[in-house]
């Protein structure tokens, strides 16, 4: 099969866009875990972030935006001491005009939790827009699979009892 130059140009451009993208999540599970494990900039986080991005989880609350994100980072830092998170399975898939991009990726992260060893598992479903040439995540949507007490698993308690997050509403501002 014979391909013209403008289609070669706008598959490689589609691929640049799909690393960049790749490498964009992955500096978020990385600046995430240096934010706990080496006392890491909550900043970094957040640059990886559109400034009204909205991060969700039945499990751990909304965020909208820089203030309410940097809040939820800070409420994150006090409760979990260690974290390894990492981002698996992707797929991305680049609008035909390349300004935004959607992604799915499991992530599996030990963390230990008000001193607990735990083990959490989760999908995340993330939207990205890019701003002049840069991607950022526009909307992140977490859900949980399994948070669990290490020393019991997840085919004893899912979802463990002990596992509580005040979670907060990018609706009314209010902690539910």
């Amino acid at each position: 099969m014979i391909h013209k130059l403008e289609d070669s140009e706008r598959r490689i451009a589609q691929l640049e866009d799909i690393e960049a993208v790749r490498q964009l999540k992955c500096e978020y599970a990385r600046s995430l875990d240096a934010m706990i494990n080496e006392n890491g900039p909550a900043q970094a986080v957040l640059n990886t972030f559109y400034e009204d991005a909205t991060w969700e989880s039945l499990h751990f609350g909304v965020y909208r935006g820089y203030v309410q994100l940097s809040e939820f980072l800070a409420s994150y830092k006090t409760k979990i001491s260690f974290s390894l998170n990492f981002m698996m399975n992707q797929i991305i898939e680049i609008s035909p005009d390349g300004s935004s991009a959607t992604g799915r990726w499991t992530t599996w992260a030990p963390l230990t939790v008000e001193g607990k060893p735990m083990l959490m598992a989760g999908l995340y479903k993330d939207a990205y827009v890019k701003r002049n040439t840069r991607w950022l995540t526009s909307r992140a949507e977490f859900t949980v699979k399994f948070v669990s007490d290490y020393r019991i698993g997840w085919a004893e308690e899912r979802i463990s009892k002990s596992w509580t997050w005040p979670q907060q509403s990018c609706e009314d501002g209010n902690v539910a």
